[in-house]
């Protein structure tokens, strides 16, 4: 999976710390609800400056990792990127919920859900 990545894939993925750093580039992001967020397309772009490489090279790089990513946790791997996190998947247990137009409870199936844990080196970074 993440050991078979070609080496443009590596070098983008581990330089995604250095964007956190980066203080001295526009802010280009989408503003929500919830503050400010980047997709995949922005995320691209800032590789792209920061390795050097092609906006068509970068975008390849991003979704081979991307790809890794989700193929390890649909076998049931779990993924660590150390210092940066922890991509895993856990089971949800069926549950009572509430109806939010009705109001009234209704049973959620069993499930599995993606979690993200983040690593020592991001929590340091945003703090």
């Amino acid at each position: 999976m993440i050991s078979k990545l070609p080496l443009q894939a590596a070098f983008c993925f581990y330089s995604l710390p250095a964007l956190f750093r980066s203080s001295d580039r526009p802010e280009r992001h989408n503003h929500t609800k919830r503050g400010i967020k980047m997709d995949k397309e922005q995320l691209i772009t800032e590789v792209a400056k920061a390795g050097g490489f092609s906006k068509k090279n970068a975008e390849k790089a991003v979704t081979v990792v991307l790809d890794s990513i989700l193929e390890a946790l649909k076998e049931g791997q779990e993924v660590q990127l150390v210092g940066f996190g922890k991509f895993e998947v856990q089971a949800r247990e069926a549950r009572m919920g509430r109806s939010r137009r009705t109001g009234k409870e209704v049973q959620l199936p069993a499930g599995k859900v993606p979690v993200f844990t983040a690593g020592l080196m991001m929590k340091k970074a945003l703090n």
